[in-house]
């Protein structure tokens, strides 16, 4: 019960003036992402690359449509 306390007093403590969200991928086009699709054409693909690249890919697609 103290912890909980403890954790509420410090929440109420806390003071956030401003937090600013930035996207990870904010910075892409699609000339970049066409470019970095050539790792698929490699013989050993790297699983974290390519899982990478897609997140991208989805990302873009999720923009066109709120642009």
């Amino acid at each position: 019960m103290a912890v909980l306390l403890e954790t509420i007093s410090l929440v109420k403590n806390l003071k956030l003036t401003h937090i600013e969200y930035n996207d990870a991928y904010s910075h892409l086009n699609k000339s970049t992402l066409v470019q970095e699709s050539n790792l698929f054409n490699e013989k050993s693909l790297s699983v974290l690359k390519c899982v990478d690249l897609l997140n991208k890919i989805i990302f873009l697609l999720n923009q066109v449509g709120r642009e």
